[in-house]
């Protein structure tokens, strides 16, 4: 990154599409998700990453990847611009997860239980849907920006729109990229 005495750059740029932010950085006052101006509240966000080696420990058990992943990740906070329409679609969607995620366990117990016996397959099979679901609106649609990488002094992140990404300047020349 830098040699050690060397001032690092701060701020935030753009490389294709990689949103690059120094810890600490102020982003500009537009939506992330679509370029147009931000409500003046900015959404406090925590991001986490580890690399993607890490999850070969579920192939053990999940206790260890949760443990080793704890310990080995990055965490980096940024203070995200978003409109109110992206941040309710934002909510809308961590919520209908929860429900989804919080719901589904129950509700094939409830099924085992209360219906009767030729159709219990099909309860336990719509909580395993509703799993399903809870876990696809988490992962892919939950998503404001997706860590690519965090370091100690730059934090690399996926699914900013274009056109908040076209307003950034490129990276200073020098500076190293993830790959």
């Amino acid at each position: 990154m830098s040699t050690l005495g060397t001032p690092l750059a701060q701020g935030a740029w753009a490389s294709g599409n990689l949103l690059i932010v120094s810890r600490d950085a102020i982003l500009p006052p537009f939506c992330v998700k679509c370029g147009r101006p931000a409500e003046p509240n900015l959404f406090p966000k925590k991001f986490s990453w580890h690399p993607q080696w890490v999850y070969i420990f579920i192939l053990f058990a999940i206790l260890i990847y949760a443990i080793v992943a704890t310990v080995i990740s990055k965490k980096m906070k940024l203070k995200v611009p978003l409109r109110a329409k992206h941040m309710e679609k934002y909510k809308t969607l961590r919520l209908a997860a929860a429900a989804l995620l919080l719901g589904c366990i129950p509700e094939m117990i409830l099924a085992s239980v209360y219906l009767p016996e030729a159709y219990t397959g099909y309860g336990i099979a719509a909580g395993f849907a509703a799993l399903i679901a809870g876990l696809v609106c988490l992962i892919m649609f939950g998503a404001l920006l997706r860590p690519t990488r965090i370091d100690e002094y730059y934090g690399y992140f996926a699914n900013a729109g274009p056109d908040f990404l076209r307003m950034l300047p490129p990276t200073p020349p020098g500076m190293m990229l993830p790959r």
